[in-house]
């Protein structure tokens, strides 16, 4: 079986060509910093998304979007906020997406959830 984050990469890859094909510009993929992770950041226009990507080879974890606890939106509402500090992008606009893809067998299901969540009141500047 492959490795996790091989399985991970290979996710993220497919929602970057995704959304790419949409007409999102991918700025970045997998941008970490002690504590903060985040699968991809993209422009759609001049808006700043901040991508979730949720990766499934089967249907043993359920549904990928329903993964998406308040923990997680938390989390990454947190690492968007310290992204957008360090570059300076305090006054942007922007919105967290979630990309969920389900690849079972030679079948490959892609889903696009555009504002998936709304951040917990605070977290963000």
């Amino acid at each position: 079986m492959p490795h996790s984050r091989q399985i991970g990469a290979e996710g993220e890859q497919m929602a970057a060509e995704f959304l790419t094909r949409l007409g999102y510009e991918i700025i970045d993929k997998n941008w970490t910093r002690r504590g903060a992770e985040i699968d991809l950041i993209a422009r759609d226009g001049d808006c700043l998304v901040f991508v979730e990507v949720k990766y499934r080879l089967s249907d043993a974890y359920g549904d990928p979007l329903i993964s998406m606890d308040n923990r997680k939106i938390a989390r990454l509402a947190k690492s968007a906020a310290r992204y957008l500090a360090e570059n300076d992008l305090t006054q942007v606009d922007c919105r967290f997406d979630v990309v969920a893809i389900r690849k079972i067998g030679a079948a490959t299901e892609i889903e696009h959830v555009p504002n998936a969540f709304f951040p917990p009141e605070g977290a963000m500047p």
